[in-house]
């Protein structure tokens, strides 16, 4: 079963219930998530910032 961090994955499904608009991205880095995967964080961080807090006009 896949895991996230020390949790089953399933065990993020009330997060998403109590936060609706969350988006949630499961990468296989651990404990070293930005060692071994930084621009693929830095990409889905910068979208997401991008849609959610985009200046106005």
């Amino acid at each position: 079963m896949p895991r996230l961090a020390n949790l089953p994955v399933r065990s993020t499904s009330p997060f998403l219930d109590d936060l609706p608009d969350a988006e949630l991205y499961f990468l296989d880095g651990r404990h070293w998530l930005l060692e071994t995967h930084l621009d693929e964080v830095v990409a889905l961080m910068r979208d997401f910032l991008g849609r959610r807090h985009a200046p106005p006009g």
